[in-house]
């Protein structure tokens, strides 16, 4: 029973880190992404909040697609 539970766990850990790995190229994307959109907000809202503010609203935007 023990060796079960021990692959049992091995898998278990396995299978989670293979899901936490994105790779570098799509973060890369994904920050461009909202930089673009954080910028275009703050032009078309004359930069009157703070550039948090901004970035925050971008990505909440771009992760909606993703």
């Amino acid at each position: 029973m023990k060796r079960t539970e021990g692959k049992a766990q091995a898998v278990k850990s396995t299978s989670s880190q293979v899901k936490a790995k994105v790779p570098v190229a799509y973060e890369v994307e994904l920050r461009r992404m909202v930089e673009q959109q954080a910028y275009f907000r703050a032009e078309c809202d004359g930069f009157r909040l703070t550039p948090e503010e901004y970035w925050y609203a971008a990505e909440k935007d771009v992760h909606k697609y993703f």
